[in-house]
């Protein structure tokens, strides 16, 4: 029996970069075709057994989908992925944890485009520090009102 290839994503999520992440593991799932995995249910099994084969891939796969999460984490968030049983639950687990909107998340977005300036960035370079800062507030549907 041949073995797949592993899952490798290249950006290791550490909390402050989830957005960054999630696009890489998205993108690198869906090359594999496993995409699915993030958003899809595990299929039932027939009574019959008649799709024995498919549940059987679809749990194969979705230990790769798991193992390319598992060590794309930080060492400290990988234990709190444990008792989760697909790669959907540990995906909806982590969305959860970094894609919130709170008054402490607005306060530290707030510091950190008061402390933006361009000095010598590309305005390429600055507009991605800039998108950095912005992206959590666009996913929130929030608007950021600045006085001045």
């Amino acid at each position: 029996m041949s073995h797949p290839t592993a899952i490798s994503i290249h950006v290791q999520l550490d909390g402050s970069n989830y957005r960054e992440w999630a696009f890489c593991v998205e993108t690198v799932l869906g090359g594999y075709g496993l995409v699915s995995h993030l958003t899809g249910t595990k299929p039932a099994a027939a009574t019959d057994g008649s799709n024995a084969s498919a549940v059987t891939s679809w749990v194969n796969d979705d230990g790769r989908v798991k193992t390319a999460i598992v060590t794309s984490v930080k060492p400290s968030l990988m234990m709190s992925l444990q008792p989760f049983v697909t790669a959907k639950e540990m995906w909806d687990y982590l969305k959860n944890r970094f894609v919130h909107i709170s008054g402490a998340h607005l306060h530290t977005l707030m510091q950190g485009l008061r402390g933006l300036q361009q000095d010598d960035m590309t305005i390429d370079d600055y507009y991605s520090a800039f998108d950095r800062f912005m992206g959590p507030s666009v996913i929130y549907g929030s608007f950021i009102y600045c006085r001045m």
